[in-house]
């Protein structure tokens, strides 16, 4: 699994908690907060996260991330598909 594939499911688990987050709180190592700024603008785009304004450090499920949070609380398992990068 790739640094990025990491990312994006640490990115997913905290998601799925219903959380609000910032990078700065996850466990993502100094070293690579730069991808996981670029991940979340990916996911922001695929509409999983979103921020509001859109300068804020506070990421929030968006309209993917709300479905993930709906899916979960039916007894759906978490499968997230591979990813080209």
């Amino acid at each position: 699994m790739s640094i990025k594939d990491e990312i994006w499911m640490t990115l997913i688990e905290e998601l799925a908690q219903g959380n609000s987050f910032k990078i700065k709180d996850l466990d993502i190592p100094e070293s690579q907060r730069e991808t996981a700024r670029q991940t979340l603008k990916l996911m922001d785009q695929e509409e999983w996260v979103e921020r509001n304004p859109s300068r804020s450090s506070i990421w929030r499920p968006g309209v993917n991330g709300s479905n993930l949070l709906f899916w979960r609380g039916t007894g759906g398992v978490v499968r997230v598909p591979e990813r080209d990068w």
